[in-house]
């Protein structure tokens, strides 16, 4: 982040001890970070989600399969204010694979209200499948090769002046 572990980047250049003032317009995209799942740990599923919004089992090998934003001009979310997200189901769809697996597509939209309105809407799509079978590993023979690499990255950069 600009040279520095923490601070706010002002111009894109600078950074600020304090912060951003109460106010500030929240940049596009920082929503994905301030507003995570509100569930203790032990609650999020295998792949770190909230399972509200999840297939159910045995769908469990979720992938994103796209997704929207959509800003809304003038209406910022910012710093300092009391923002409501607000999040629904759009749809969960049966489907089948070529191969004849079964999946469920997945459809969730977040709306984001913040002091003056409907600030963005975050639309997510996902692919949910059974968890794959697990093939047996094949051993596979050795070749005999004995081979030994030594590695000093710290003595490198010193000597290089990295």
């Amino acid at each position: 982040m600009f040279g520095r572990s923490c601070g706010y980047a002002t111009n894109g250049l600078d950074i600020s001890e304090s912060g951003p003032p109460n106010g500030t317009a929240l940049p596009p995209g920082y929503h994905l970070v301030y507003f995570t799942p509100s569930v203790v740990e032990s609650d999020l599923g295998l792949d770190g989600t909230d399972t509200s919004f999840n297939a159910p089992l045995p769908f469990t090998r979720r992938m994103w399969a796209g997704g929207r934003i959509q800003w809304f001009d003038g209406k910022p979310l910012c710093i300092g204010e009391e923002v409501e997200e607000r999040t629904r189901l759009l749809s969960a769809e049966p489907k089948q694979l070529r191969d004849g697996s079964d999946m469920v597509l997945v459809n969730v939209e977040k709306a984001y209200w913040g002091k003056m309105g409907l600030s963005l809407k975050d639309q997510s799509h996902s692919q949910n499948q059974t968890k794959p079978e697990l093939v047996p590993s094949v051993s596979l023979p050795l070749l005999g090769v004995d081979l030994q690499f030594t590695s000093n990255p710290l003595r490198c950069c010193l000597e290089s002046g990295c």
